[in-house]
């Protein structure tokens, strides 16, 4: 099948969604650019065909760690090499997402395990403080409950010692009154 610069025009990618995609203008930036290039090959060749002299060259596109194909090829070579190109281009975006995602996960990951320790860092000294309240609590509570034995056993004998003496009282004072 042949290629030509209206087919690359016309071509359009389905936009994707809810998963990894290519940035549609980046593409179409690099669309525009193939259909330069394969305009410009299209031209040298006809003019090769004819047996004219080259007009001014235009400036080879060079994406950064790729080389376009030598002049001195055919236009399906130089297509083949342009489409060749795209997949290698395409195949480093393909590579840089996936590193990216991964980074961002790795970090994601390390910001959840950092708070994560926070946080249960917080609830053992939080758990430590209870404790130690627990226990202060204890402590008073077993500090009133004797009180409360002590206070209960003191009152009783004071209240016996009452009794005692009002059955002196009244035992004593009945014979006074049986006197008079």
């Amino acid at each position: 099948m042949s290629l030509t610069p209206e087919d690359v025009v016309s071509k359009r990618f389905t936009t994707t969604r809810f998963r990894d995609g290519y940035d549609q203008d980046e593409v179409d930036d690099f669309l525009d650019e193939v259909v330069e290039e394969m305009r410009r090959l299209s031209k040298e060749n006809e003019e090769l065909k004819s047996g004219g002299a080259v007009a001014t060259p235009m400036p080879e596109y060079t994406p950064p760690k790729v080389q376009l194909p030598d002049s001195d090829e055919s236009p399906e070579e130089s297509s083949h090499n342009l489409l060749a190109l795209a997949r290698k281009l395409h195949e480093q975006h393909v590579t840089e997402g996936v590193t990216k995602r991964d980074e961002l996960v790795s970090e994601g990951q390390e910001t959840a395990n950092r708070l994560v320790r926070e946080a249960e860092g917080q609830v053992r000294q939080e758990l430590a403080k209870l404790e130690t309240d627990r226990s202060a609590i204890e402590s008073e509570i077993r500090e009133l409950k004797e009180f409360e034995t002590r206070y209960r056993r003191e009152l009783r004998e004071y209240i016996e010692g009452q009794l005692s003496t009002l059955e002196v009282n009244n035992i004593s004072q009945p014979d006074n009154a049986d006197q008079e």
